[in-house]
């Protein structure tokens, strides 16, 4: 379980990077789903390598350059995120 963060755009401040690592802190498990106009933090090394305590780190877009520790889905992938959380947090 846990809490899915669908990351839509590009990540400009520390606030997400925060925000997760107190959540990862109280004991809580973070998955990352970059999507839409975030799919370039994919391909971001330090931003992927300071994410590196979550518990996924994903793209939604077959044609985006990532960086290792990024797993590119497809939309199926992306359901499968969805079902296996229990919250869900839109960063658009």
């Amino acid at each position: 379980m846990g809490t899915l963060f669908v990351v839509g755009r590009p990540l400009e401040t520390e606030t997400l990077l925060v925000t997760l690592e107190g959540l990862v802190a109280q004991g809580e498990e973070v998955h990352v789903i970059f999507v839409q106009g975030g799919v370039g933090n994919a391909a971001d090394e330090k931003l992927v390598r300071r994410m590196s305590f979550a518990s996924s780190i994903s793209c939604l877009d077959a044609d985006a350059e990532v960086v290792d520790g990024v797993k590119q889905v497809d939309f199926n992938g992306w359901v499968r995120l969805i079902e296996g959380c229990e919250k869900i947090v839109s960063w658009t």
